[in-house]
């Protein structure tokens, strides 16, 4: 599919839960250092992703 903005937020609604999950059940910031890593790893890569897709500066909360 075309990458559009329509498209962008019906993915990233698909990955919500998941997402949402994540953070509300993971420690990111654990004392192990590999997980920690692991989960920062995982934080940048959906920045990335989104940083890709859509310039989300460009939202403007009125």
């Amino acid at each position: 599919a075309r990458w559009n903005p329509e498209n962008y937020l019906k993915q990233l609604h698909e990955i919500e839960p998941v997402v949402t999950r994540f953070f509300e059940d993971v420690m990111v910031m654990d004392e192990d250092p590999l997980k920690c890593g692991n989960r920062l790893w995982l934080c940048s890569r959906l920045a990335e992703w989104s940083g890709r897709h859509l310039d989300l500066r460009a939202i403007v909360f009125t």
